[in-house]
Order: structure tokens, then C-alpha cells, then sequence
């Protein structure tokens, strides 16, 4: 795997976590790597091994490989085969079959800490808590108007959760004592919110506190609207109230696999929808999301379908992180933007 893309004069490479969401797949395809990631990423490999044990570290890169995963565009004449990696700050359009979209994953902790474990999805059990969101929600951090706002077009986390606790919508509970009191099955919870400058939910348990619940809202990320936690709020069956549906790929579909909101209002009557809901309806609505998951965004799955296409000429794409290449893009047209 080769990495060599910059952007103008910045010295920074793509995200780590951008090549490790290639990474991931690689490892999928029960593939041995050498990383060749540049100078400036030189433990960049070695984290990698800390979430990725199975990978091993060819002794020579001079030898023919298989297949080489690169984003340079020249030719490679000790590959038998070639994978472009194609970096977006969008939803990647696709425009062949040799199009491959890598899923954005999970939290890459979280991939290492809970990589042979099964998820925690139970299915037929009452979830103790109707809503919730765990999560930061800093103004810094989570009010980039000049990003979710005026380049995707979406209200910021930090407005749409001002709006929530302004309308008394949600109960915090103060303590990590207090959260896990909350998961009893005696103790039913209409939304539930855990500001994390207040108390960390330890990694190892944050799966199975998202799987107390039956919806997880999903507001923004920092610099992208997408973020981890839908990805892993899907993966144990939780459904995603969100803005951002068509950030996955394919799309979620309102009502089949999300309740999407894009104002104020709407967000509101996404909210009332979900404590409303029917036991019946939300089991409909879980199996939807869990299929989502396994068939779109479980990199296991996505590689077994890609293993019998080593020798193809495939193009990867894959949302890349990293800040500088986020700002460097031009706004979205006025017409689509949030206002600020």
C-alpha cells in the first residue's frame, strides 16, 4: 500500500484515519501489507499494527506484489494488479463498476478493543432507552458554521443541540454511576444525553450502552457531517435520527433506515416520531438498519465481495479527514447553504 498524495504546500498527510479505513478492508481480504506511507508518517504503520495485528511487514518492497492499493497515478510495473485510491470530502459519485466506495468505520479503538467480539445488537429485548446521544458538543469544536453550515448546507451539532436543551427535551445524567442506572429495565428514558466533558463512557462498554437504546441521534461532525457514531450505532441495530443520510452509500431512507431531519422544525417531529413509534414499527425499522450494516458498511462483508476482484483495476474511494483538504474546498452554492 503506497500513500504519496499532498495538497499544495502542506507538509501533512491524508488522516490517519483515512488510511486506516483502507487499511481495514485490506485486512478484510486476509491480506499481508507493506506500507509504504511517506517520511512524515512513520508511526503511522506502527499504530496501525496496534488495531491490525495480522498485518505483516514485507521484508523487501522491491518484490512483485499481488496487488498494490496507491493514490499515485503513475504506472507500476511490479504490481499484478492496481488499486487507486480516490480521496473525496463528499459523497463519492460513482460512475462504473470499477467504482468501490470503502466504508467509513467505526472508531478505530473501538475496531481494535472489540475486533473478535460479537455485537451486542438483541434484537428481541426491550432497550431501556428510547433515544440517545453520547457525544461532544463543544461551541469550538462543533460550530464550524463556515463548514457543516455554509459548505454541506447542514445546521451545526452545537445549534441543533442548544435547540434540544432549550426545549427541555433531554435528560443528562451527571455521572457514568448515573447513566448505567438508567439502563435497568425498570428505568424507561425518553431521550437521554451524555455530554462527554462531563464523564467518558469506557470504550469497551460503549456498544453495549449504544444498544440500550432504540435511536441514536446523530447530529454533525466537526468538519464532516458524517461522523463514527452512526456507523456504530447501525452496527448493534440502534436506529440513527439524523441530517445527513446522504453521506452513506448507498443512502439511508427516511423511514426505512433513518428519520432524517434537516431544520429545526423537522428535527422535532423526527424526535416526537421516534417516541411515538410502536414496538412493531421499531423492530422493522432495526432488522432494515442491521441489513444496512452487513450488506453496506461491515468491511468483512464489503471484502468478500471484492476478493474475487484482486486482479481488477479498481478505484477505492474514501473520505479523507484530514482538516487542511476540507478547508481548501470551495463553499456550496448560497442557494443550499444553512444560513449562519
Amino acid at each position: 500500500m503506497c500513500r504519496n498524495s499532498r495538497v499544495g504546500d502542506f507538509k501533512q498527510d491524508v488522516n490517519t484515519r483515512t488510511v486506516l479505513d483502507v487499511m481495514r478492508l485490506l485486512d478484510g481480504l486476509g491480506m499481508n501489507v507493506f506500507a509504504d506511507l511517506g517520511a512524515l508518517n512513520r508511526d503511522l504503520w506502527c499504530r496501525s499494527r496496534l488495531i491490525f495485528e495480522r498485518q505483516k511487514v514485507r521484508l523487501s518492497p522491491f518484490q512483485r506484489y499481488s496487488l498494490l492499493v496507491t493514490d499515485t497515478v503513475d504506472s507500476h510495473a511490479d504490481a499484478a494488479a492496481v488499486w487507486r485510491v480516490s480521496y473525496t470530502s463528499r459523497p463519492p459519485q460513482l460512475t462504473g463498476t470499477q467504482d468501490v466506495v470503502v466504508p467509513y468505520g467505526m472508531d478505530p479503538t473501538l475496531t481494535y478493543r472489540r475486533a473478535n467480539a460479537p455485537l451486542p445488537r438483541n434484537p428481541l429485548s426491550p432497550r431501556p432507552i428510547r433515544i440517545l446521544f453520547a457525544g461532544q458538543c463543544t461551541q469550538e469544536g462543533y460550530d464550524r458554521r463556515h463548514l457543516i453550515g455554509q459548505r454541506y448546507g447542514k445546521l451545526t451539532r452545537y445549534a441543533l443541540v442548544s435547540h434540544l436543551r432549550a426545549k427541555g427535551l433531554v435528560h443528562e445524567p451527571d455521572t457514568l454511576e448515573a447513566l448505567r442506572a438508567l439502563l435497568a429495565p425498570s428505568q424507561r428514558r425518553d431521550f437521554v444525553f451524555v455530554d462527554t466533558r462531563r464523564f467518558s463512557i469506557p470504550i469497551d462498554q460503549w456498544l453495549d450502552v449504544v444498544a440500550a437504546s432504540d435511536f441514536f441521534f446523530c447530529p454533525p461532525g466537526n468538519i464532516f457531517p458524517i461522523c463514527h457514531n452512526i456507523i456504530e450505532a447501525m452496527a448493534v441495530g440502534t436506529i440513527p435520527i439524523t441530517s445527513y443520510p446522504e453521506w452513506l452509500t448507498p443512502a439511508l431512507i427516511r423511514g426505512e433506515t433513518c428519520l432524517e431531519f434537516d431544520t429545526f422544525d423537522s428535527l422535532d417531529a423526527a424526535i416526537a416520531a421516534a417516541l411515538d413509534m410502536d414496538r412493531a414499527a421499531i423492530e422493522d425499522m432495526r432488522n432494515r438498519v442491521i441489513a444496512h450494516y452487513d450488506t453496506h458498511l461491515d468491511y468483512r462483508k464489503v471484502a468478500l465481495r471484492l476478493l474475487p476482484r484482486m486482479g481488477e483495476p479498481l478505484r477505492l474511494h474514501v473520505l479523507d479527514e484530514t482538516f487542511h483538504r476540507v478547508e481548501a474546498l470551495p463553499s456550496i452554492s448560497a442557494a443550499s447553504a444553512i444560513p449562519s
